[in-house]
């Protein structure tokens, strides 16, 4: 089995999805900062069991790459009205993130508004992820 090295490093099956990702992303965007990819509204899981004992589900809505590179998109739990904007999402499970890598091959893609770091990571726009995802949000108090 032939796997991609680095700097006589092995590099393990997630760090190359990432970076088949990152390198797709950034061609897709011509390698600008926060350009967004819808990606329709993507089911993933994050591991681990939610208080009832099934798994935690997440609803992916668009990728991008931040100021570092890193993957990041703007999510929320499935079943709640809440959105986490700008997370960073290099943690999923394999199996997502080959998914969203297919994703990107396949063209169910587009292209949304070009978007600002804000520098928050809950809150920013919120017109613009209704917009997204024709959801209605509540932001809970902190």
């Amino acid at each position: 089995m032939n796997r991609a090295v680095a700097n006589n490093k092995e590099i393990s099956p997630r760090e190359e999805l990432i970076s088949y990702i990152r390198e797709r992303v950034s061609h897709l965007t011509n390698n600008e900062t926060f350009k967004t990819l819808d990606l329709g509204g993507l089911s993933v899981s994050d591991g681990s069991r939610g208080y009832m004992g099934g798994m935690n589900t997440f609803r992916i809505y668009n990728i991008f790459l931040d100021e570092n590179g890193s993957l990041c998109s703007d999510l929320s739990m499935n079943g709640d009205e809440d959105v986490f904007f700008g997370r960073n999402i290099e943690d999923i499970y394999l199996d997502d993130l080959e998914k969203i890598l297919n994703k990107l091959y396949s063209g169910e893609w587009e292209f949304l508004e070009n978007r600002e770091d804000t520098g928050e990571k809950k809150g920013g726009d919120i017109s613009f992820i209704k917009h997204l995802a024709g959801i209605r949000l509540f932001k809970r108090s902190a």
